[in-house]
């Protein structure tokens, strides 16, 4: 079979790249069906890629200064794809020059129905002792209409440099901490967690906290470890720690709602455990619409004699939940950036995987 063309040549250089596809072995370096090449101005700030319900292709152009870009691509896999193309208010020139551009993110509500684009750069001032200050531009995008929702130029620290997670049905669970040093020489945590409402991008429900930390010990396995414990909480807490199942504060941010049988899938590939390591293991990146898939995105790495990490190996795993056998599993450059997502083609899973921010792949699920 030969996957089809597009009949178009995309803006911003988008072009198709269709490739033989036979029947595929399950190797480890297996050959992509289909390859979407991406050229920008700016590669260095990044293209930000995610597969809306709809199944249709949504890309964050990065730019230096001013207008960034969303097209949005339908039916890329027929004759006739339709492109959209939406700019988005981001830092002017004079923005950037003043204040050290830090990174950018692109995230859908659960519901299908928004798109949240946020610009981070640095702003005047410390947050903490350890910490500056952050601003950000930030877009609501409807994706029915595909217009603008809302434009939000903030120095809100939980909105402009908070970690973000999408939440229920159309929320996002955004975390903020600025660590400070007691009198005592401890080191403790300003946390604020709080269920931001899409589009308003109000906060519904706020838990703050202090997080405290005691000694870095060994642990015995050739890693280390120490203790928190928490302190002053707010009454917002009790409720976010009830929605997410939460016994502490801090297990607040770490929810991630999957399925039952996802839940107690263990996958974990030889290659990616064994001994101690600076990080080596797999995290759940989604699982399909259906819960019958999950993909996993698994890496070695090592912990240099100049106090960083440096990542080794790197690879996705597309797992059957029934069965946890590993129906694909995709190599990646583990210096360069790599996104992988679960969509369809024809009724069929694939794998999506953007590489390096310029290179989209199709890997046909077997």
């Amino acid at each position: 079979m030969i996957l089809r063309m597009l009949s178009c040549i995309l803006p911003l250089s988008l072009a198709l790249l269709p490739l033989a596809l036979g029947a595929q072995e399950k190797t480890a370096n297996p050959s992509p069906a289909y390859k979407l090449t991406i050229t920008q101005k700016y590669p260095d700030m990044g293209t930000y890629f995610a597969v809306a319900r709809d199944q249709s292709l949504l890309f964050f152009i990065g730019n230096k200064a001013g207008d960034w870009d969303l097209i949005r691509v339908t039916d890329w896999d027929t004759p006739s794809p339709k492109k959209e193309k939406l700019r988005l208010n981001g830092p002017t020139h004079e923005e950037i020059e003043s204040a050290f551009y830090r990174q950018s993110n692109f995230v859908l509500t659960n519901d299908g129905r928004f798109a949240i684009t946020r610009v981070e750069r640095a702003a005047p001032g410390m947050a903490s002792s350890f910490r500056r200050n952050s601003q950000a531009v930030i877009n609501v995008i409807d994706l029915q209409s595909y217009s603008v929702v809302s434009t939000l130029h903030t120095a809100d620290q939980l909105l402009a440099g908070g970690f973000w997670r999408t939440f229920e049905e159309h929320s996002i669970l955004a975390e903020y901490g600025a660590s400070e040093k007691a009198a005592s020489g401890n080191t403790f945590s300003r946390q604020s967690v709080a269920q931001l409402e899409v589009p308003s991008m109000h906060a519904s429900i706020e838990c703050n906290y202090l997080l405290h930390y005691g000694e870095m010990k060994q642990d015995g396995h050739g890693g280390w470890s120490r203790t928190t414990s928490n302190s002053d909480m707010s009454p917002g807490c009790a409720e976010m720690m009830d929605k997410t199942n939460a016994s502490e504060p801090e297990g607040i941010q770490k929810f991630q709602p999957v399925s039952s049988a996802v839940r107690g899938l263990k996958f974990q590939p030889q290659e990616f455990s064994g001994s101690p390591a600076a990080w080596r293991g797999c995290s759940l990146v989604e699982e399909s619409a259906e819960d019958k898939l999950a993909l996993f995105d698994c890496g070695n790495s090592h912990q240099t004699w100049y106090d960083s990490v440096k990542m080794d190996s790197r690879a996705y795993f597309v797992v059957d939940v029934t069965t946890g056998a590993a129906l694909l599993r995709v190599s990646v450059n583990p210096s360069k950036s790599a996104v992988g997502h679960l969509t369809t083609h024809e009724g069929k899973p694939w794998l999506a995987l953007l590489a390096d921010h310029i290179d989209l792949a199709f890997y046909p699920i077997q």
